[in-house]
């Protein structure tokens, strides 16, 4: 179980749940949600948001 005082590392990640594409992105430990239809877009937002925040990948899980 991880520790409630452990900071969320910052990263961007990408999921599918029943047809609605879903991105993560983590800054400074403060969680943002964004949802689409479209997995393309998702994943275009996902890329962008990868080079704001500074990871060198994001992480998908379908």
């Amino acid at each position: 179980m991880a520790d409630a005082d452990q900071p969320i590392p910052d990263g961007v990640e990408v999921t599918e749940t029943m047809g609605e594409w879903h991105v993560r992105v983590v800054i400074n430990g403060t969680v943002h949600w964004s949802t689409f239809d479209v997995e393309s877009y998702a994943r275009s937002f996902a890329d962008s948001q990868r080079m704001r925040v500074g990871v060198t990948r994001f992480a998908s899980r379908t």
